[in-house]
């Protein structure tokens, strides 16, 4: 059994508690138009020319010894908040061989943790359940008209998938992040369908953030057309975050 991975990151502090190993899984079920990881797209191995005339490639397939044996070399670093974050792409597409690693990492007391749009198979997450310490869960377009177009991909297996999660894991072990993209999830129809979910779930924890330009380069690598988007101000975030604790009712809200 293999994992996909397009880079494994270490001393990574943004993608969960404490000190973390992340793996960036290679293929995803969504399209966001604003994606910084174009490379994370296919599931497909895909080779590229450098500037320079090298050629590299997009993606690796690692047995989960190999990536069992990295993830230890820095046991002694995570400590009793940090660990193993699963990325992408969408990581839940690979659930199979993740629930293998993450067995073999709970055996040594490491922490697991997994990034999700939740655009996968229920069974998918039920396989990861009981290994899992901390999940990050994405809402972006909510908004029923539109998220389709968007995103290419069916709102209602979203839904459904936020429901079992919200059931079958406490939710101190959630955080809700927030990417705001002008035109896109950054819309007042679709922000007051994210207050009536937040309302409903009350997540222990919520980031609102602004996408970012920086992948632009990796577009180019994979010759596919780039869409920039206007960074969101300061004074909208904040907005945004006032709104949203008001009509929610939850405090947890952190800017980044």
């Amino acid at each position: 059994m293999k994992l996909r991975l397009t880079s494994i990151q270490r001393f990574s502090v943004h993608d969960g508690p404490g000190i973390r190993t992340t793996l960036f899984a290679k293929g995803c079920s969504i399209r966001c138009p604003w994606c910084a990881n174009p490379e994370n797209l296919s599931h497909e191995i895909q080779k590229y020319c450098t500037e320079s005339g090298v050629w590299k490639q997009y993606g690796e397939d690692y047995s989960i010894e190999q990536v069992f044996d990295i993830c230890m070399k820095d046991k002694n670093f995570y400590g009793a908040d940090g660990g193993i974050t699963a990325s992408g792409g969408e990581a839940l597409l690979q659930a199979k061989p993740l629930a293998e690693l993450f067995k073999r990492l709970k055996e040594e007391q490491i922490g697991c943790c997994l990034e999700t749009s939740l655009y996968a198979p229920e069974k998918n997450l039920e396989l990861l359940r009981n290994y899992l310490d901390y999940i990050y869960v994405d809402m972006k377009v909510l908004d029923e008209e539109r998220a389709d177009d968007i995103l290419n991909a069916p709102l209602q297996l979203y839904e459904k998938n936020l429901k079992y999660l919200f059931s079958a894991f406490p939710r101190e072990k959630i955080c809700i992040r927030i990417p705001l993209v002008d035109e896109m999830t950054f819309t007042e129809k679709n922000i007051n369908v994210i207050s009536e979910h937040l309302k409903n779930f009350q997540p222990s924890k919520c980031e609102i953030f602004s996408v970012h330009n920086l992948g632009s380069a990796k577009y180019a690598t994979l010759n596919l057309a780039y869409h920039k988007f206007r960074k969101i101000t300061e004074e909208e975030l904040l907005k945004v975050k006032g709104y949203l604790q008001k009509q929610s009712g939850n405090t947890c809200f952190v800017i980044h």
